[in-house]
């Protein structure tokens, strides 16, 4: 089957849209107290930085669902998992020299400790997607798309309300609806193309201004502010969708691109387990932007993607030097 690198454009969007809001709202740029211009403005870029999770999942279920998983991705991805959960784990403690035995322990046993939800969740996706599969083949088409539509708004309703145990989104269930989608959007016979990008686009933004709305409103008045920006509210679903699709569509023409991106896209997640390790979660980036705040509005703009950019960056490059120093030791057996 021929490589849709707007996919995998798609999945670098949603890697380095993560990167941004862990620094917005852990590194402290975002106040749920004030709702000032500038704070409102933050909040807007939180808002449309949100849908990089659900845009991974939604590639999960597009690339995955005319496949077999093998044992030995999941394997792959879990010697992964723990080695960026112990490596910089350890070298943050040694940086700190507040060394804490507990926290090293949990950091050899990921899974079982839940340090990365976003892995815990994925292995039971994984375990579920063989079955999945197999039936998706067996239903027609009219049958799958009001599946995925009675899912869809059966979370966004009941679901944006935790009545639906999603837990806003950071669970197995969520994924597996998401990943729904993302292969009804594959293999659909309708023609989402008469859906202009511009509309779609414009649909993304206006979500993304109705969950401002919402969240000045519970700034202001009536609290609750973390439901406006679940991955499974209406508005982040409706964003996800409208921007995958954007992507899906996007014809690489380039040699040069399209070999860089075969080369690197499968470093992308490893960008997660960076920035999602506890430790540098919780010490390094803790309240690290807060000063953004002082700052005008262009400036604390241009501070928030110049360390974005950086640390996504870093990431990349730590992840393919981890690569390649495997295959060295791999050449030497």
């Amino acid at each position: 089957m021929k490589r849709n690198y707007g996919i995998d454009l798609a999945k670098w969007l949603a890697m380095f849209m993560i990167v941004v809001i862990h620094n917005l709202l852990n590194g402290g740029v975002l106040s749920v107290k004030s709702t000032n211009i500038n704070n409102l403005s933050y909040w807007f870029l939180e808002n449309i930085a949100i849908v990089g999770v659900n845009m991974f999942a939604l590639a999960s279920g597009y690339l995955l669902i005319n496949k077999k998983i093998k044992v030995q991705h999941v394997i792959d991805l879990w010697k992964n998992v723990i080695f960026w959960s112990v490596v910089p784990t350890l070298i943050i403690m040694e940086w700190t020299r507040n060394w804490n035995l507990i926290n090293i322990a949990k950091a050899f046993f990921p899974f079982f400790t839940g340090r990365y939800w976003y892995f815990n969740a994925y292995v039971g996706l994984c375990l579920l997607i063989p079955f999945i599969n197999e039936g998706y083949k067996k239903l027609t088409q009219q049958s799958c798309e009001r599946i995925v539509i009675l899912l869809l708004l059966f979370s966004v309703t009941v679901g944006m309300l935790n009545k639906f145990f999603l837990m806003g989104g950071y669970s197995t269930q969520w994924l597996l609806i998401m990943y729904l989608t993302g292969a009804y959007i594959h293999t659909t016979t309708r023609n989402l193309s008469k859906i202009s990008n511009l509309l779609l686009i414009g649909i993304f933004l206006l979500m993304a201004l109705v969950s401002l709305l919402g969240e000045y409103v519970s700034i202001k008045h009536v609290g609750h502010l973390y439901i406006w920006f679940n991955y499974n509210s209406p508005m982040v679903v409706v964003q996800s969708i409208a921007l995958f699709l954007v992507f899906e569509r996007m014809n690489v023409k380039s040699t040069r691109i399209k070999t860089f991106l075969k080369k690197f896209t499968p470093l992308t997640f490893s960008v997660y387990l960076i920035d999602a390790n506890p430790e540098f979660f919780n010490i390094v980036l803790r309240s690290a932007f807060r000063f953004v705040q002082e700052k005008n509005l262009f400036e604390g703009y241009m501070i928030i993607f110049g360390v974005s950019v950086s640390l996504f960056c870093s990431f990349i490059i730590s992840a393919y030097v981890k690569t390649q120093l495997e295959n060295v030791l791999v050449r030497r057996r």
